[in-house]
């Protein structure tokens, strides 16, 4: 998993192939990402809190934007 520098929003990554993004404050999830054909094993926020990178079992890697 991993937060948004402002700590509002989490990335979270599982064995379902899928990253969700959570607004915290909320409590809701704001986005499923399913680009993966495996288990996501590893996420990295970036800086700025606008880009995610995602690294799958199946050796792939997803950089995608956090949805505003």
């Amino acid at each position: 998993m991993a937060f948004t520098p402002d700590g509002r929003r989490l990335v979270t990554a599982s064995a379902d192939k899928t990253a969700r993004i959570w607004d915290l404050p909320s409590r809701r999830e704001l986005h499923v990402c399913q680009w993966h054909k495996s288990w996501i094993t590893c996420l990295a926020m970036a800086r700025d809190g606008l880009t995610v990178a995602s690294g799958g079992e199946d050796k792939s890697i997803s950089i995608w934007d956090v949805p505003e």
